[in-house]
């Protein structure tokens, strides 16, 4: 046993000191002894109250920590020696236990980490619980409903497949030509063995739905090189499939060949070129004018014209790019009138306007409808 150089003082029975509601009325227990004698009760008092007690924090230390607590003056080699004794009953002060002790308790809670020494709940369900407490793989399997692990690729009992196989649910036809009963969705897969779906001696993977009796569809793929294959098909009889069709995306798209049935049209660019099919942002108009995807404008309007040797100058609804491709043509505006018909002459002067002129001598103002084609 530790030894303990520190002993309580004044410790028996008929020990003279005063009693303890005497020492707490005394003026000394305020102010400490003052001038004149101590009488012998109060000193006694004083010391053993505190011998007391050094005595038992050096002896919990010696007895815990296993080492001899001594009347050396050492009071660093004392601090570590208790601090060793303190850790035989208490947890040293931790992040990670402050952090779980912060937070607030309550019915069906989980406490996780957020991060370092950070700490919050979240809800535990009663499936929650169920799963945890499941005490094998097995029974986890049969809680989800989900059977036995299976270890074949070829399994069709309607179990798990492991490994990479495919057979959530399969069932035992295997795409075969039939569908699964009414309102069901399962998947498929074909061993190389198998040499059945469209890709037959190779590795494959399908999903079958049926919605009713005589409706459902089928999709199977397979990776066939570095780009994965697709094909679907549809049901449309009671046992009646279609033929499987390849499905086209963004690594795998048609080849000629595939959409020669198309006609030109499907191997035509988009575009203004030579051979390209414009879309409609290519054709533009507005109030009196409208452009073609090659480039050419048309444009129209009716405006009053001038006599012989006074021609009015008339502007275009928008600037051509060039006005010598230009070809302009004008017309009487009321041909129904009873005086004779009039003849014109137009004539661009530059890409924003033009010159009309009629065929009399009068200032009689005449109005004419014109129409100019060019680029």
């Amino acid at each position: 046993m530790a030894t303990n150089n520190f002993k309580p003082f004044a410790t028996a029975a008929n020990a003279n000191v005063v009693s303890q509601a005497d020492w707490e009325a005394r003026p000394a227990l305020l102010s400490g002894f003052t001038s004149g004698k101590a009488a012998s009760a109060e000193v006694n008092k004083a010391i053993r109250q505190a011998s007391f007690i050094a005595a038992a924090l050096a002896q919990y230390t010696a007895n815990k920590s296993g080492q001899d607590v001594l009347d050396d003056a050492d009071l660093n080699g004392f601090i570590a020696k208790m601090t060793t004794a303190f850790g035989k009953d208490f947890q040293a002060l931790d992040a990670t236990l402050t952090a779980l002790a912060g937070l607030a308790t309550g019915a069906n809670k989980l406490p996780y980490f957020t991060g370092t020494d950070t700490a919050a709940q979240t809800d535990l369900t009663q499936i929650g619980r169920d799963v945890i407490g499941q005490t094998t793989l097995a029974n986890l399997l049969t809680y989800l409903g989900l059977g036995a692990l299976q270890s074949s690729y070829t399994d069709t009992a309607g179990l798990v497949a492991k490994n990479g196989g495919w057979g959530v649910g399969v069932t035992a036809d295997k795409m075969t030509g039939t569908m699964a009963a009414l309102n069901v969705s399962r998947f498929d897969y074909f061993a190389p063995s198998d040499n059945i779906g469209p890709y037959p001696g190779q590795w494959a993977g399908g999903i079958s739905f049926a919605n009713s009796g005589s409706t459902g569809w089928q999709i199977c793929g397979a990776s066939l090189g570095s780009i994965p294959d697709f094909s679907v098909r549809i049901k449309t009889g009671q046992t009646t499939f279609s033929n499987w069709y390849k499905l086209y995306h963004t690594g795998f798209k048609p080849t000629s060949s595939d959409i020669s049935g198309l006609g030109t049209a499907a191997t035509k660019n988009v575009g203004t070129g030579s051979g390209q099919i414009p879309d409609m942002s290519s054709f533009t108009s507005g109030t009196g004018w409208a452009s073609l995807p090659g480039g050419t404008i048309i444009q129209w309007g009716i405006a009053a014209s001038g006599q012989i040797g006074d021609p009015q100058t008339i502007n275009f609804p928008v600037p051509f790019t060039n006005y010598s491709t230009v070809q302009l043509v004008a017309s009487y505006d009321n041909a129904g009138a009873s005086a004779a018909p009039y003849s014109f002459a137009a004539q661009p002067i530059s890409n924003t306007q033009f010159k009309l002129l009629n065929s009399t001598s009068s200032s009689a103002v005449i109005y004419a409808r014109w129409i100019a084609i060019g680029r």
